[in-house]
């Protein structure tokens, strides 16, 4: 194996505990907003100061690996996808933590809360097993589960409007502000989807 096969390999590894780190956040938000656990909210708060961590050192190697290597092809793409991906991966940390500071306050279906925060996760589930495996249909099965969220945030959003006049302003606002989260961790995630398609397959 070369010096950069072993770079790359590490980067995708990297990659990997990265992503595995963001779905934990996620799912302990999720966690925290269904059993209306502090603890867990605290975690989950903790958590993305670790993905930022994180983002930081990996950007550091695919910058080091542009400038050691004369990248080509598929090998350039993949580097790209990683830098252009931490940043979705990060926000997504980000929007976890902003999950877990309205957990306490929020109130929604449960069912149909735990489903979304249940999808969330196996769309960060079938990301790292399409990176694995480098496979771009998979990946692209990903996008098309953010409609599935987006049809359940619409529910949820529904759900918590009708709420304003049984339970406190605060309470409500709080689940809204919660579910746009929720989207905006679904929409990065498409995001990464669609670059790695691109890295894949060399195909927009």
């Amino acid at each position: 194996m070369t010096h950069l096969e072993t770079e790359l390999k590490d980067i995708k590894r990297e990659l990997l505990l990265g992503m595995n780190r963001a779905r934990n956040a996620v799912v302990l938000s999720g966690e925290a907003l269904l059993e209306q656990s502090r603890k867990k909210a605290e975690r989950a708060r903790g958590m993305a100061s670790e993905i930022e961590h994180f983002r930081v050192i990996l950007e550091d190697r695919c910058l080091m690996a542009f400038s050691k290597h004369q990248l080509m092809a598929r090998d350039a793409r993949f580097v790209a996808f990683v830098l252009s991906s931490l940043t979705d991966l990060e926000r997504s940390g980000d929007y976890a933590a902003h999950i877990a500071e309205d957990a306490t306050l929020a109130r929604g279906n449960l069912e149909i809360l735990s489903q979304l925060f249940a999808k969330l996760a196996q769309m960060l589930e079938r990301l790292s097993l399409a990176l694995e495996r480098e496979d771009a249909v998979l990946a692209k099965a990903v996008a098309v589960e953010d409609l599935e969220v987006d049809a359940l945030i619409e529910t949820a959003s529904e759900w918590a409007i009708s709420g304003f006049y049984s339970q406190a302003l605060e309470n409500s606002l709080a689940s809204l502000r919660v579910l746009r989260s929720a989207q905006r961790i679904g929409d990065h995630l498409e995001n990464i989807a669609e670059r790695f398609c691109f890295a894949v397959t060399g195909q927009r």
